[in-house]
């Protein structure tokens, strides 16, 4: 037995620990059931695992460390309540291979370990929803094939890495909303030619002003969203920013200290209700629990813009074009990912939800 695929059924029960003695596994997809049970610490067998899908179901207990005998490249575990930290042994084992992870919506704890620096192939790392803490890790910087980057709905704290202006060739999609993060925005970041979604939301102890310098006409950062809504940013929004945010792209800056229209020609603003802007992932309770809205002017008197309404409105804005131009090095045919790779609302190569369990070749996708 080499490939094990028995994906959205209608499974209950525990996962049989004696198939771990099919020591020739490479694929084992049980995904979308309602499977219970822990992990078999049994698979730990399985030498030549390459895929390893088991999201969304009702999975419970520890991710086993003996699974960093796995030479795998693509794993799945979001989706169910698993508890614990975050395995340091998966670093060095996993390093040569590992291309994509998602661990989203679980209660995993502790830090992220200075272990996976060795994950120097990575292109997704997906760990939104969870209890984890401490400092966003300077490793990452080292994760040069990241496409995207999904923190959100942690307990992550200090600053945001100028380091990551090192990803800037690579890396689309950067979610780091609903933490605990302080600080103003890196002027590094107006390297980041990729970069087209960038969600710092939330973020109450984020301070100073947008970076003027992001928009200068020697800088390429072009984002089609961009969210710092509930955060502390203030000042006037720099008219070099007409060149930031994409023609009918959008930002966010309800609940801030932010005013003035000044370069959001062509583009949207919106407002979002709290529970949506803490989880973008759902493009359409996103899209109707959002308002458009213009920026106050700035004045002596008043210069903040409104706090989001708590309640959905039946006011959503019009969706934007359903596609943005790629990067030629991050073309479909060398980032098999890229299905899982969503901006915003917005779609590219076919946007599917960013921690969805299917890889864009196979077939039985689910949105």
């Amino acid at each position: 037995m080499t490939g094990f695929w028995v994906y959205n059924n209608q499974l209950t029960g525990t996962v049989p620990g004696g198939y771990g003695d099919w020591t020739s596994m490479t694929n084992f997809d049980c995904s979308y059931n309602s499977i219970n049970g822990t992990l078999p610490d049994s698979f730990g067998q399985w030498m030549h695992l390459e895929e390893f899908k088991v999201c969304t179901n009702m999975l419970f207990g520890t991710l086993p460390a003996v699974y960093s005998n796995f030479v795998v490249s693509f794993v799945t575990v979001s989706y169910n309540g698993f508890s614990g930290t975050l395995p340091p042994e998966y670093g060095a084992s996993w390093g040569p291979t590992i291309r994509s992870f998602y661990a989203a919506d679980n209660q995993l704890r502790g830090i992220i370990p200075a272990s996976y620096a060795a994950w120097t192939s990575l292109q997704i790392f997906d760990a939104t929803k969870n209890s984890l803490e401490g400092t966003l890790p300077l490793m990452i910087s080292a994760w040069t094939q990241m496409t995207a980057l999904t923190l959100g709905n942690n307990r992550f704290t200090g600053t945001i890495p100028a380091s990551y202006a090192a990803l800037r060739g690579s890396l689309v999609t950067m979610y780091l909303y609903c933490n605990q993060l302080e600080g103003g925005l890196p002027d590094e970041f107006r390297s980041m030619s990729a970069l087209r979604s960038l969600f710092l939301n939330g973020n109450q102890n984020l301070t100073g002003s947008l970076p003027s310098s992001w928009g200068t006409p020697t800088n390429i950062l072009r984002l089609a969203s961009f969210s710092l809504q509930n955060t502390s940013i203030t000042g006037s929004i720099p008219p070099t920013w007409s060149s930031v945010i994409l023609p009918q792209g959008f930002i966010a800056l309800c609940g801030t200290d932010v005013c003035g229209a000044g370069g959001l020609t062509g583009s949207y603003s919106l407002c979002v209700d709290d529970v949506a802007a803490c989880d973008p992932r759902n493009q359409s309770y996103f899209i109707a629990h959002s308002t458009l809205y213009l920026p106050p002017a700035c004045s002596s008197n008043n210069n903040s813009t409104p706090a989001p309404s708590s309640a959905a409105t039946s006011l959503a804005p019009t969706p934007p074009p359903s596609a943005f131009s790629i990067p030629a090095n991050h073309s479909k045919s060398n980032a098999q990912d890229w299905d899982h790779c969503c901006i915003g609302w917005f779609s590219i190569i076919g946007c599917r939800q960013l921690s969805s369990c299917r890889r864009n070749d196979e077939v039985g996708d689910v949105w």
